[in-house]
């Protein structure tokens, strides 16, 4: 059935966004020497003013769908109740690279690099433990991921990037998409994790499209570092073992 007024509108604003970011991280990928960051530790400021156009786009782009599809979000400024009991997972090493660039100069660096590798070695170890039973390679989607990162979730130890006081996202600006596109349909209460309703609780993710995540994927390959996929380990993979807490510099392409 074809689409009527509004939707139609609603539908070509969506496609168009998500052109948009597809063309910023095209832009992206056209940019030379993204290889040598490994050694060099620079990349080109347009890389980051492109990543930021992307982001922004995608913002937008959930802003139209969730309008467009009448979702009744519950999250607000300073719920942060995800932020508390989930595990982010799915990071990319240019988010993981946008994000250490962001925070790289704050006073309490240390101690943010310090509770994210808290957070590493506690799903490390729960991963470990579900993989000493069954010792096979590990698959996308893999349940002993899923059961590592159910009981990660049980810990309750929040991101190293909430603020405690307020309950917002530091680095809210460059948040990676896994922490964008995920949003409650349940009253906020459910969200709790001590809520018996918390596991049957409704939610949406709202995904870029395939394209997107496919240019992701090439400019993760060219920048050719090794991560880990979820916040706290992409984290400490890129301010640790990449950049040995170094800045990271940038430079303009002519």
């Amino acid at each position: 059935m074809p689409l009527k007024g509004g939707a139609r509108v609603g539908a070509f604003l969506q496609q168009e966004l998500m052109g948009e970011m597809l063309q910023h991280l095209e832009a992206i990928l056209s940019l030379p020497d993204l290889e040598s960051f490994p050694k060099t530790k620079k990349l080109p400021a347009k890389l980051f003013d492109h990543l930021d156009s992307a982001l922004g786009c995608y913002d937008r782009y959930i802003n139209h769908v969730i309008i467009a599809e009448k979702r009744q979000i519950s999250c607000y400024k300073g719920c942060s109740a995800c932020c508390k009991y989930e595990l982010a997972r799915g990071i990319t090493v240019l988010e993981a690279i946008n994000i250490y660039r962001y925070v790289r100069s704050w006073p309490d660096i240390e101690d943010i690099y310090e509770k994210n590798g808290k957070n590493m070695v506690a799903f490390q170890q729960l991963l470990a433990k579900e993989l000493s039973k069954q010792p096979d390679p590990l698959q996308p989607n893999d349940p002993r991921i899923m059961e590592a990162h159910r009981r990660y979730n049980s810990l309750q130890l929040q991101c190293a990037f909430l603020d405690d006081e307020q309950g917002i996202c530091r680095i809210y600006p460059v948040r990676p998409i896994v922490c964008r596109f995920f949003f409650s349909l349940s009253p906020v209460e459910i969200c709790l994790q001590d809520h018996p309703a918390y596991h049957g609780r409704n939610a949406v993710g709202i995904d870029p499209s395939e394209s997107v995540k496919e240019s992701m994927v090439l400019i993760c390959k060219r920048l050719q570092v090794g991560i880990l996929n979820f916040l706290s380990g992409a984290f400490v993979s890129i301010a640790g073992d990449v950049m040995e807490g170094e800045p990271l510099k940038t430079y303009d392409i002519d």
